[in-house]
């Protein structure tokens, strides 16, 4: 299956991980945030990669972490947790919030979208 393309180092983990081990990739994406600011901005880049499969008639969320340290310091992609879709953690269904509109198959959705529900209630009540 093919899946569109997030960044060199996101793509190479799809590719071996999950395209050259025949899984079905739904969806991916890469959040982007920093760690410690200086006067010259962020200090680092810190990369989250969100993976979805469909595993035996089951969704599975992957995640993967990363950090890189603009002094040359960089790591690679390391395989943090696998869980159930269903058992997905607020923390993550936070962070894939503003991506939601880009996961474009309808049982993936139908599992989320109870989950993305509260989160637009969590923010509202923010406001």
């Amino acid at each position: 299956m093919s899946f569109k393309s997030i960044s060199v180092n996101a793509d190479e983990v799809i590719k071996r991980d999950f395209i050259d081990n025949d899984k079905d990739v739904v969806f991916a994406t890469q959040i982007i945030e920093h760690d410690g600011y200086d006067r010259y901005g962020p200090e680092s880049d810190l990369f989250t990669l969100y993976i979805f499969t469909k595993e035996d008639k089951e969704y599975v969320l992957y995640r993967y972490y990363y950090e890189y340290w603009y002094d040359g310091n960089q790591q690679n992609y390391d395989f943090e947790l696998k869980w159930n879709v269903k058992d997905i953690s607020l923390y993550d269904l936070e962070k894939i919030y503003d991506f939601k509109s880009e996961i474009k198959n309808s049982d993936l959705l139908s599992i989320l979208e109870p989950k993305l529900h509260r989160i637009d209630s969590l923010m509202k009540n923010r406001a």
